[in-house]
């Protein structure tokens, strides 16, 4: 009997983990309740689409709202098909953490 063993090569491509205040989609909600994303046209998604062949991205940010539980569930599983991760914060603590201590 011989022995078999694989080896995998490591990876050419790189990887980036973004973590901005917002996320570079937008969730939209239709009419039959389901959520869909968009590519948003912000700057730094802008700036950063052109490593996209060479880069793979995961990115963490707020989604720019609020959201129930159930919604949550279901936008997670969308969003983590794209290589994004949610980070939820109360009407309240984006305010305060967004306009005040960011932009003061």
């Amino acid at each position: 009997m011989s022995a078999h063993s694989t080896t995998t090569a490591p990876s050419d491509q790189s990887h980036l983990i973004v973590v901005s205040n917002r996320l570079p989609v937008t969730l939209t909600k239709g009419e039959d309740a389901t959520w869909s994303v968009k590519l948003s046209s912000g700057g730094l998604v802008a700036a950063l689409s052109g490593l996209q062949k060479e880069t793979s991205f995961k990115w963490v940010g707020w989604p720019g709202m609020d959201f129930g539980a159930d919604d949550r569930t279901k936008i997670d599983s969308l969003l983590a098909e794209n290589s994004i991760s949610a980070v939820y914060l109360d009407d309240e603590t984006a305010e305060l953490y967004y306009n005040g201590f960011s932009n003061r």
